[in-house]
């Protein structure tokens, strides 16, 4: 699935893919350290959206499956022992 999770759209589609995801990496972005004194604020705007926005979302918009499944998975451990 390939899928630009910088918008909206993207992240959708994304979810749709896979809408019970068991754990988000973020693999995109870009690191601005060694241009650092280069870097305009229009630039450092521009990298908070796939470092810092996309991945936020993404995680509003599945924390709250993946904490149901961490509860569901201890209730299951203290019944097994």
């Amino acid at each position: 699935m390939v899928a630009d999770v910088t918008t909206e759209k993207g992240r959708e589609a994304l979810l749709e893919a896979c809408p019970e995801p068991d754990i988000l990496i973020k693999q995109c972005g870009w690191s601005a350290a060694r241009r650092l004194p280069r870097l305009d604020e229009q630039k450092w705007l521009a990298g908070l959206i796939p470092n810092l926005v996309a991945p936020v979302m993404l995680i509003k918009a599945t924390v709250d499956g993946m904490a149901s499944q961490v509860s569901d998975a201890s209730s299951t451990s203290r019944r097994v022992r």
